[in-house]
């Protein structure tokens, strides 16, 4: 699955120069349980910054980083192959944004429709 997030901060503060837009930005997929009861315990894909101003209030885009599990560095997120199919919620965050009255973070969410595994792309031969 390939995720892209944008941030930007609206404002009608007069003094918007002291303000700085996000730096961070997470995705939390269905297999972490929401950063519960699992192995996986706050384990997170942290989106990279791919083009805007940085820490800016302005659009910020973000992406995935390149997998290290990926032989052709492609930007995609794993799902363990022994995930039920169905439609499961991806919660996106973005914090590290400052203002003088402190931190500003939004917490979105999407849903995301697992079908089938990588099995059933490449089917296993028997011999």
């Amino acid at each position: 699955m390939y995720a892209t997030a944008s941030t930007s901060v609206n404002t009608n503060y007069d003094y918007s120069e002291k303000l700085v837009g996000p730096q961070m930005y997470w995705v939390f997929y269905p297999e972490t349980s929401y950063w519960l009861y699992s192995v996986w315990n706050r384990y997170a894909d942290t989106l990279e910054y791919q083009s805007g101003v940085f820490g800016q209030i302005g659009e910020t885009f973000w992406q995935y980083a390149v997998s290290m599990y990926s032989v052709t560095e492609s930007r995609l997120h794993y799902t363990p192959v022994w995930f039920p199919d169905g439609l499961y919620e991806a919660v996106g965050q973005s914090f590290y944004g400052w203002s003088p009255a402190g931190q500003m973070y939004q917490q979105i969410s999407d849903t995301v429709d697992i079908v089938g595994n990588m099995y059933d792309r490449f089917p296993v031969l028997n011999r």
